[in-house]
C-alpha cells in the first residue's frame, strides 16, 4: 500500500498488521443510519460532538458506499479546509485500510489521479483553483466527504460540489458531511447542499455514556461592554473592535488572578485560553510570564517547528499554560486539557462549542475538564441542536433588557450581565442553568408570587436565582433548576476576595416552593445567630437619601442605554417608585445589584416599574 505525502514526507508502506481502529457502538449506529439514508437522500449530513470520533466514522464508513451508481466509479473525495484535518484523515485512514492508496491533494503536494487511487484528501483552497479542479473526472468518483461541512456553503466548497454533480438532490456522487456544529452564526443554510441530517450524537450525550470528560462550567465577572462591539457579516464579534473591551490592564489582572485561584482551589495542570488576537496574546501571557507562570502561545503565523514543540510540552504537561486565537478551534486532539479559559467573547454557539470541546477528550490524569467563562460565553450555548436552517434557535426574550431572545431583524447588540462567580457541575448543570427554568408559566408565577408574599425579603438575582441579604457579604440563594420534576436548592453563600469569588453551602433542596421555604424556616429555628444577622438588616424608615440618589443613578444609566426607552418620560416612574420604597427595600436592591450587578435593576424595572406591555408603551420613544 502506497500512501503519498509528498510534502508531509516520503511515501510510506503502512504495514499489514496495522490496527484497525474499533468502533464504538454509537459509531456502528452512525454508520449504519448513513448507509440507510443513502438509499434514498443522496446528499446527508452528520452531527457529531466534537471527540466522538468523525475521522474515525467516515474512514471507515466509506469502504461500505455503493459504487457511482452511473459511472461504477469507486474513488472517494475528502475535503478539508486545513492542513491538520488532512493530517488527522491520513493517520486514520492508514489505520482503518492499510490496503488503500490514499493520495494529498494540497498546495504543492498534487495528486496523481492514477485509476488504482482509492482515497484523495484535498485541501479547499487548493482544489477551488481551476488548474487543479479540473484535474478530476467526476465520473470515477463514488463519495466526497466534508470535513467541517458547517463551512459547505461557502463559495469554494459550492464550486467543488458543483463540478462534482453534488448541487443537485438525486446526484451520482454521494455527499457526506461531518460536523460537531451544523450551525452557523451568520443563519447561511445548510440545506444548500445538504438535504438531511442522517445522524447526531450531542456533548451531553457522549458526557453521558462516557465517551468525553463531564465539565464544570464557571462563570467570572469581567463587565466587559459588548454592546457598543461591532458586529461582522458572520454574525460574530469583529476582533479588532473586540479587543479594545478585552485586552486591557484591568481584565488581563482579573485573568491572571482567577487563574491563580483555580490552580490553587482545583490543581489546573494544563490550559488552554482562547485570546482575542495576536496582540491580545502577547499581552497576557508577559502578564503571566511576569508573575512567574511559564505561558506560551500559538498563532497562525507561528512556525511548524514552535508549533509542534510547544504542542509537544503543552501535551506531555511540561508546559502548562497555552494560548491560542482561533487555532485551536477545529482538528486539534491535546485529551490531557484540564481546563478551558475562554476570554474570547463570541455569539457563535459554533466557535463555543468547539473551544468547550478542546478540553473534553477524556485522560487518565483528569476526571473533568473545568471551563472558566469571562465573557457570558454560555449565553452563545453549547451543542445547540442541529439544523441544516442555518438559523440558531432564539432563546426566551427578556423584557426590554439583555437582547438573548432579540431576532436578528431587531439588530439589538447583546448587552453582556456582570455575574458574579458561580459554578454550574456537570453537563446536566450547566444545561439546566442555560434553559433556565422552563415550566409552565403558571408555576412560574407560583413561585415569583410566593417569594414575594414570603416573610422574608426575597429579591431576585439572575433569572434563576433569588437571595437573602444576611449582610456583611452573606445572603441565602434560591435556586431553580428545570428537569421534569422542578428542583429547588437554598444555599449559605458568602463572598469575599477582591474578585468576590463566594463560597457556598447547600441548606436545603425541595421540589416544590413551599416546602422549601417550611425547611427555611427550621433552619432559621435550628441557627438563631443567622436569623438574627438576618433581622439585623432590617431598616425602619423611608429610603434615606444616599440610597436614592443610587438608585436613581444606577438605574438611570442603565436605561440611557436601552435605545427603546425616553428617559424623559422614565424618570417620573422611578422617582415615584423609588420616593415609595422603604429603607430596607432599597437595601434589598442595592443588596442585589452588589450580587448580579446590572440584572437585578433590569429585573426590577419589568417586574416592578414596567410590568405591563401598556406601561412599556408609555415610556418607549
Amino acid at each position: 500500500m502506497r500512501v503519498f505525502l509528498r510534502r508531509f514526507s516520503v511515501s510510506l508502506r503502512v504495514a499489514s498488521f496495522a490496527e484497525k481502529l474499533a468502533l464504538r457502538p454509537y459509531q456502528q449506529e452512525c454508520i449504519e443510519s448513513c448507509l440507510k439514508s443513502l438509499k434514498e437522500d443522496r446528499r446527508i449530513a452528520v452531527s457529531l460532538a466534537t471527540g466522538g470520533g468523525k475521522t474515525v466514522i467516515f474512514s471507515h464508513l466509506i469502504s461500505q458506499i455503493p459504487d457511482n451508481p452511473a459511472t461504477g466509479g469507486s474513488k472517494t473525495l475528502i475535503l478539508v479546509h486545513r492542513k491538520e484535518l488532512a493530517e488527522q484523515a491520513v493517520a486514520v485512514l492508514t489505520r482503518t485500510h492499510p490496503d488503500y492508496k490514499i493520495e494529498v491533494d494540497m498546495a504543492n503536494t498534487k495528486a496523481t489521479h492514477e485509476p488504482d487511487v482509492d482515497v484523495t484528501i484535498a485541501s479547499v483552497p487548493t482544489l477551488q483553483r481551476d488548474s487543479r479542479l479540473e484535474k478530476y473526472n467526476p465520473g470515477e468518483y463514488k463519495a466526497v466527504v466534508v470535513d467541517e461541512c458547517h463551512h459547505g456553503v461557502a463559495d469554494s466548497y459550492i464550486k467543488i460540489l458543483k463540478y462534482f454533480g453534488c448541487d443537485r438532490p438525486h446526484c451520482d456522487v454521494a455527499l457526506l458531511g461531518f460536523s460537531a456544529t451544523l450551525l452557523r452564526s451568520d443563519e447561511k443554510s445548510l440545506g444548500l447542499i445538504f438535504d438531511k441530517i442522517a445522524y447526531s450524537k450531542g456533548l451531553a450525550d457522549l458526557i453521558g455514556e462516557g465517551y468525553l470528560s463531564d465539565f464544570t462550567w464557571i462563570l467570572v465577572s469581567a463587565g466587559f461592554e459588548l454592546s457598543k462591539v461591532a458586529v461582522g457579516a458572520d454574525g460574530d464579534y469583529k476582533t479588532d473592535d473586540l479587543a479594545k473591551f478585552v485586552n486591557t490592564e484591568e481584565v488581563n489582572s482579573l485573568v491572571l488572578q482567577t487563574y491563580q485561584h483555580f490552580v490553587r482551589t482545583h490543581n489546573l495542570k494544563s490550559t488552554l485560553f482562547f485570546c482575542v488576537d495576536v496582540n491580545h496574546l502577547k499581552s497576557l501571557s508577559e502578564l503571566f510570564r511576569a508573575n512567574g507562570l511559564n505561558a506560551q502561545y500559538v498563532t497562525g503565523n507561528s512556525s511548524k517547528f514552535d508549533r509542534q514543540k510547544l504542542l509537544k510540552e503543552f501535551s506531555t504537561g511540561e508546559l502548562p499554560i497555552l494560548m491560542n486565537c482561533g487555532v485551536f478551534t477545529e482538528g486539534t486532539d491535546i485529551p490531557n486539557i484540564d481546563s478551558v479559559f475562554m476570554v474570547r467573547p463570541t455569539k457563535s454557539t459554533m466557535l463555543l462549542t468547539q473551544m468547550v470541546g478542546r478540553g473534553l477528550r477524556l485522560h487518565g490524569l483528569k476526571s473533568r475538564c473545568y471551563v472558566v467563562d469571562f465573557v457570558d460565553a454560555h449565553l452563545s450555548g453549547v451543542g445547540g441542536k442541529p439544523t441544516l436552517s442555518g438559523k440558531i434557535a432564539k432563546r426566551d426574550t427578556v423584557p426590554l433588557f439583555g437582547g438573548r431572545g432579540k431576532t436578528q431583524e431587531e439588530e439589538t447588540p447583546v448587552q453582556v450581565e456582570e455575574i458574579s462567580y458561580m459554578e454550574y457541575d456537570t453537563v446536566d448543570g450547566f444545561q439546566r442553568f442555560f434553559e433556565k427554568f422552563k415550566g409552565p408559566e403558571e408555576e412560574k408565577e407560583n413561585v415569583f408570587t410566593t417569594l414575594l408574599n414570603s416573610k422574608y425579603q426575597w429579591v431576585q438575582l439572575r433569572a434563576d436565582a433569588w437571595g437573602i441579604d444576611l449582610g456583611n457579604n452573606e445572603y441565602f440563594q434560591l435556586r431553580i433548576y428545570p428537569s421534569e420534576t422542578k428542583t429547588l436548592d437554598l444555599t449559605r453563600t458568602v463572598r469575599a476576595g477582591k474578585i468576590r469569588f463566594p463560597q457556598s453551602s447547600r441548606i436545603a433542596s425541595a421540589n416544590e416552593i413551599s416546602d422549601l421555604l417550611d425547611k427555611l424556616d427550621q433552619y432559621m429555628t435550628d441557627h438563631p445567630r443567622v436569623a438574627t444577622k438576618y433581622r439585623s438588616t432590617f431598616y425602619k424608615g423611608p429610603i434615606s437619601v444616599k440610597q436614592y440618589e443610587f438608585l436613581m443613578k444606577s438605574i438611570t444609566e442603565l436605561v440611557l442605554k436601552n435605545e427603546r426607552i425616553d428617559p424623559k418620560k422614565f424618570e417620573p416612574l422611578l422617582n415615584e417608585h423609588l420616593q415609595a420604597m422603604s429603607k430596607k427595600e432599597a437595601a434589598n436592591l442595592i443588596f442585589a445589584y452588589t450580587v448580579s450587578r446590572s440584572y437585578a435593576l433590569k429585573a426590577y424595572i419589568s417586574q416592578r416599574i414596567l410590568p405591563t406591555r401598556e406601561s412599556r408603551k408609555s415610556v418607549f420613544f
